[in-house]
């Protein structure tokens, strides 16, 4: 699973881990979010680029904030879910926390 905003590409590992990467440099990896226990399945940027939605095969959706940094704690966290999240184009959550 890979998601492209501006010149970021974030990708989801079966391990849980979110890694960003800069494509205008050559060390391209700039940091990894660490929060998920299993496969991330889905990962979808807000219409501003700011937050990053994510959710895994550990019934877990989080909300990064992009400003905070990739070393943080995700924003919002809801591990409510009966089954794997699977994060969409349209993510309400977003909006309405965000709008």
């Amino acid at each position: 699973m890979c998601i492209v905003v501006a010149l970021y590409l974030c990708s989801g590992s079966r391990t849980g881990a979110i890694h960003q990467h800069d494509v205008r440099i050559a060390s391209h990896h700039v940091g990894s979010f660490h929060t998920h226990t299993q496969e991330v399945c889905g990962l979808q940027w807000s219409h501003d680029g700011r937050y990053l939605a994510s959710g895994a095969n550990d019934n877990l959706l989080c909300i990064w904030d992009q400003v905070a940094g990739t070393n943080s704690s995700p924003l919002f966290s809801f591990g409510q879910h009966q089954a794997a999240v699977k994060v969409r184009t349209t993510c309400s959550v977003l909006f309405c926390y965000f709008v």
